[in-house]
């Protein structure tokens, strides 16, 4: 992702109460326009849907010998009665995998991790660990890809993270935190209790919408009370549908 995007501070946003990150190409071209983007995108879809360890190879190799890279394997991301015409479906996994890609290349975090496909947590899509004035910090990511409807997704965002700070999500928090902890590249020594006190929450949207004049998550700060801190917004501005097009074509082209 850093070879591709740079994420850039827009400073705190009133009212709501946030910061606000934007997701810009290096190069100020579309980022459908960037064949290497397009590839590593495509590439991390495949190895995220298919359970492989994701890598940072720049070309998407050919793996015949992969029993799961068919197009029966990979049915609900695309319309076979509409010539693999992609889905619903395949919008939400490749956002969700540019999120998470967002989230271990932009970012900096110490560890990332999102639910598996087609059954995401009730409130997140993505839990990260990073450093904070040297204490480790997790905080919960939810992702939405909309063409026109950026200001009615974020609202959503934020209500379902109400929800989760007054406890309604505690034990599949709890869960996902303990699986999460399990994997072997997590940093040693964390604590799941701890993870959970004080937590920080993001909304990441892929979105088609100029940000200008809009508002957006303007409740922010009561849904998710503390410092401002604790609440953040990632915007990642696409040609819509091109980018999908592109990175569909891509996977739908190296499925058997």
């Amino acid at each position: 992702m850093n070879r591709y995007c740079v994420l850039e501070s827009f400073g705190k946003v009133d009212p709501g109460d946030f910061y606000e990150f934007r997701v810009k190409s290096i190069t100020s071209e579309s980022l459908h326009s960037e064949a290497g983007f397009i590839d590593t995108l495509a590439k991390r879809l495949m190895q995220r849907y298919e359970s492989q360890s994701v890598d940072e190879m720049l070309e998407l190799e050919i793996e015949l010998d992969n029993p799961d890279r068919t197009k029966h394997f990979y049915r609900r991301l695309f319309d076979k009665e509409k010539n693999g015409e992609y889905t619903q479906e395949f919008v939400t996994i490749a956002s969700e995998t540019m999120g998470l890609w967002i989230e271990e290349r932009l970012d900096q975090v110490a560890y990332a991790h999102s639910g598996i496909p087609h059954n995401s947590d009730p409130a997140y899509d993505i839990l990260s660990i990073y450093l904070e004035d040297e204490t480790p910090r997790l905080r919960l990511v939810q992702v939405k890809a909309t063409d026109c409807e950026l200001q009615s997704n974020c609202g959503l965002a934020i209500a379902k993270f109400e929800r989760l700070e007054s406890g309604d999500y505690d034990a599949e928090l709890s869960a996902s935190l303990d699986l999460m902890l399990k994997q072997r590249d997590v940093p040693p020594g964390l604590i799941a209790r701890e993870l959970k006190l004080n937590r920080r929450y993001r909304v990441t949207v892929i979105h088609n919408e100029r940000r200008d004049g809009i508002k957006i998550m303007t409740t922010f700060h009561e849904k998710v009370k503390g410092d401002t801190i604790r609440r953040s917004c990632v915007l990642v501005k696409i040609d819509w549908p091109d980018l999908w097009q592109q990175v569909a074509r891509r996977v739908y082209a190296q499925l058997a």
